[in-house]
C-alpha cells in the first residue's frame, strides 16, 4: 500500500465478517430438533461441534460472490458492492428468533425485529446503484405501469380475500364466533331484511339505535338477503375492509408517482396485522369504516368536493363516534390542505350529528364511557366526567398514555409501515381521535393491535405513508444522497417489513401468535370438530321456524338467522334452549340437566358433554 493510498475502513470487513456467519448461524438455529428451545432457552440436542460446518459453509458462499465480484471491478470495489447489495446476509440470524420469541404483538421484540429487518433490506436495496441490463428492463416496463400494477394488487387482494374469509368461516365452525358480536349483527340484518330496521333481539331494548348508531347496514341488507346468515355477513366484511387497499394505491400513486410504490403499500395493507384482526373479529359496523376513510382522505386530496362529502356522510352513518373522527379530518382539511370552508363544514356538520345522536337517540352513554374508567375516579359518569378529568389533570393522561402495553400497541402498529407514519406532519391532525380512542382507555380491547377497534387509527397511517416516503427521500438528497435511490430503498423496507409483520403477527399463516380478540383462530377443522358443526346445523334446521330458541353465547350465531331468538340466560323459558357448557354455572363444569327437567324442559340431544339441546315439554 502506498502511502498516499487510504487505508481500508473497519466498518466494510465487519459487515463482511456479519454477512459470513449470517446465514450458517439462522440455518443452525432451524435444524435443530426444537428450534424454539435452542433459540430461547439454549437448549441443545448433540454436540455444538456441526456449527463449524454450517459457518463454513456460510463464509463459503459469501467469500465466493465477493470473489466474483472481484474478478470483475477489484478487490475492494468488490468488497463494497457485496456489503451493499448483501448486508441483509447479516440479519438472517434475527429470523428464527422472530419466529420464536414468545410475545407476539403483546411485547416490543417482535416489531422491533421487524423494523430492523426491513431497515436492513431497504439499506441494501439503496446501495443498489446501478441496476441494469435487458431483465431490469423487463421489470421496469411492468411495474412502471399503474394499470399492471392495478392488476397485481387485485390478484393479490383476491388471495388474501380467499385465505382471511376460509380463516373466518374455520373461526365460525370452531365454535370461536360468539352472539357478542357475530350474533347481534347477523339478526340485525336479519330483522331489517324482514322489515324490522336495526332490530337485534340481543341487544337492550331490542333495537341497535341504543348501543351503536350505523344505519350504513341498511344499505348492506340487499346482498344479505342474497344468502342470509353469518357466513355471507363475514364475506361482506372481509371484501369492505380489504378493498381499503385501492385508495391506498392511488394515494401512493398520487403523491409518488411511481405505480410499483404504490403496489408495495397496497399489498402492505393486505398483509397489515391490524387488517386481519378487523376482518377476524366476528362482525361489526365499525370495519365497513376502514375504506371509506381512506377514500375520504383521497378524496380530500384530490379536491374533489362532491365525493368527499358523500364518504363524510357514510362514515357518520357508520358509527356514531366516527363523527368525532371526521373532526379530526376537518382539521386537516382545513389546517393541512388549505380548505378552510371545508374543514369548518366537515367539524360542524359531525359535531352537530354527534350532540344530536348524543341527544336524543342514545342519552345514556355511561356504558361506554366506563372503558375510560381511569378518568372515572369513582368508576361512574358519563365522557363529560372524562372529558373533565383530562382537562383538569392532564398529566394524569400522559401516565395512562405512556404505559407499556400502549407503547407496544403503538409498535406493533408502526413497525410494518417502518415507523414512517412518525414524518407525517399536518396529517397529524387526523391521527388525533384515533389517538384518543386507543391510548386513553383502560379496556385493553380499545389498544390490542388486532382489535377491530384499530379501524380508528390503522388507515390515516397508511393514508400518511406515502408523505413521509416522500419527505424521507427528499431528506436523503438533501443531505446529499439519490433520492430516487431511497425511494427505493424505503419501498424495499416496507414491503419486507410487511412481510415479517405479518409472518410472525399476521394471520395468513399459522404462526402461532396471532390472537384475535378474544379468541384465536383454528388453521383447520379436527374430525371432532367437523362432527360437532355438521350435527349443529343439523340441530338448527330441526327446529321449526315458528319455534322461539334462547342459545348461550358460545353457541348463539348459528341459530341468529331466525325471528324467534334471544339469549340465554337473558330468557330462560323459550320453546327450545340450546346451551354450552362454558356459559353456564360452573363454567365448562358438568351440567345439571336435572333443573332444566324440574323447569318443564326434555333433553332432545346433546353432543358429549358440552352441547345440549332441549325442548319444552308440551305435556307440562
Amino acid at each position: 500500500m502506498s502511502p498516499r493510498e487510504t487505508p481500508p475502513r473497519a466498518g466494510p470487513w465487519l459487515w463482511l465478517l456479519a454477512m459470513a456467519v449470517g446465514p450458517g448461524l439462522a440455518l443452525w438455529a432451524v435444524v435443530q430438533a426444537e428450534p424454539a428451545g435452542f433459540v430461547l432457552r439454549d437448549e441443545l440436542q448433540g454436540a455444538r461441534g456441526g456449527v463449524a460446518w454450517f459457518l463454513a459453509g456460510s463464509a463459503a458462499l459469501v467469500l465466493g460472490l465477493w470473489w466474483l465480484l472481484a474478478r470483475r471491478v477489484g478487490w475492494r470495489a468488490g468488497l463494497s458492492l457485496v456489503v451493499g447489495r448483501w448486508r441483509w446476509l447479516a440479519g438472517l440470524p434475527l429470523l428464527p428468533l422472530l419466529r420464536y420469541e414468545p410475545s407476539g404483538a403483546t411485547g416490543l421484540l417482535a416489531p422491533f425485529l421487524v423494523v430492523l429487518g426491513g431497515g436492513l433490506a431497504g439499506w441494501s436495496a439503496y446501495a443498489c446503484s446501478d441496476m441494469s441490463g435487458r431483465a431490469w428492463s423487463k421489470v421496469q416496463a411492468v411495474f412502471g405501469s399503474a394499470r399492471a400494477c392495478g392488476g397485481l394488487l387485485a390478484v393479490a387482494g383476491a388471495g388474501v380475500l380467499a385465505r382471511v374469509y376460509d380463516l373466518a368461516l374455520l373461526r365460525h365452525e370452531a365454535l370461536s364466533s360468539r352472539v357478542y358480536d357475530l350474533g347481534i349483527y347477523d339478526n340485525l340484518l336479519w330483522n331489517t331484511l324482514h322489515g324490522r330496521p336495526l332490530v337485534s333481539v340481543f341487544v337492550p331494548g331490542g333495537n341497535h339505535l341504543t348501543a351503536h348508531v350505523d344505519p350504513v347496514l341498511l344499505l348492506l341488507t340487499p346482498i344479505y338477503g342474497l344468502a342470509p346468515g353469518p357466513e355471507i355477513l363475514l364475506a361482506m366484511q372481509a371484501v369492505a375492509v380489504l378493498s381499503g387497499a385501492v385508495p391506498v394505491f392511488l394515494i401512493a400513486q398520487r403523491r409518488l408517482g411511481r405505480p410499483w410504490l404504490a403496489l408495495t403499500l397496497g399489498c402492505a395493507y393486505l398483509l397489515y396485522p391490524s387488517v386481519h384482526g378487523t376482518i377476524l373479529f366476528d362482525a361489526h359496523s365499525l370495519a365497513f369504516a376502514a375504506a371509506p376513510c381512506l377514500w375520504a382522505l383521497y378524496l380530500l386530496e384530490r379536491e374533489r368536493w362532491w365525493g368527499y362529502a358523500g364518504m363524510v356522510a357514510l362514515l357518520l352513518a357508520t358509527r356514531e363516534d366516527l363523527a368525532l373522527w371526521c373532526c379530526g379530518l376537518g382539521l386537516y382539511a382545513a389546517l393541512g390542505r388549505g380548505a378552510r370552508r371545508v374543514g369548518a363544514a366537515t367539524i360542524a356538520v359531525a359535531l352537530s350529528y354527534f350532540v344530536l345522536l348524543k341527544g336524543l337517540v342514545q342519552p345514556e352513554p355511561e356504558r361506554y364511557a366506563r372503558r375510560y374508567a381511569g378518568f372515572l375516579p369513582d368508576g361512574e359518569g358519563g365522557f363529560s366526567e372524562v372529558l373533565a378529568s383530562l382537562l383538569s389533570n392532564p398529566a394524569h393522561a400522559v401516565y395512562e398514555v405512556l404505559s407499556g402495553p400502549k407503547l407496544v400497541f403503538l409498535a406493533v402498529l408502526l413497525a410494518p409501515l417502518l415507523l414512517l407514519p412518525l414524518l407525517a406532519g399536518r396529517r397529524w391532525w387526523t391521527y388525533g381521535f384515533g389517538l384518543a380512542f386507543t391510548l386513553l382507555a383502560s379496556n385493553t380491547m380499545n389498544y390490542y393491535a388486532l382489535s377491530h377497534y384499530t379501524v380508528m387509527i390503522f388507515p390515516v397511517l397508511f393514508a400518511a405513508t406515502p408523505a413521509a416516503i416522500d419527505r424521507a427521500a427528499g431528506w436523503v438528497g438533501r443531505l446529499g444522497g439519490d433520492r430516487e435511490r431511497a425511494l427505493r430503498g424505503l419501498g424495499v423496507a416496507v414491503l419486507v417489513a410487511s412481510l415479517l409483520a405479518t409472518l410472525r403477527l399476521g394471520a395468513l399463516v399459522d404462526n402461532g401468535s396471532f390472537r384475535g380478540w378474544p379468541h384465536g383462530l383454528s388453521y383447520g377443522l379436527s374430525e371432532a370438530q367437523r362432527g360437532r358443526i355438521a350435527w349443529l346445523r343439523e340441530v338448527a334446521r330441526g327446529i321449526p321456524a315458528t319455534a322461539s330458541v334462547a342459545a348461550s353465547n358460545q353457541v348463539g350465531a348459528h341459530f341468529s338467522t331466525r325471528d324467534g331468538i334471544a339469549m340465554y340466560p337473558q330468557v330462560k323459558d323459550a320453546d327450545w334452549l340450546v346451551l354450552h357448557s362454558k356459559d353456564l354455572q360452573p363454567k365448562g363444569g358438568a351440567v345439571d340437566v336435572g333443573r332444566f327437567t324440574r323447569r318443564g324442559y326434555v333433553l332432545v340431544e346433546q353432543w358429549e358433554q358440552e352441547i345440549y339441546v332441549l325442548r319444552r315439554d308440551a305435556g307440562r
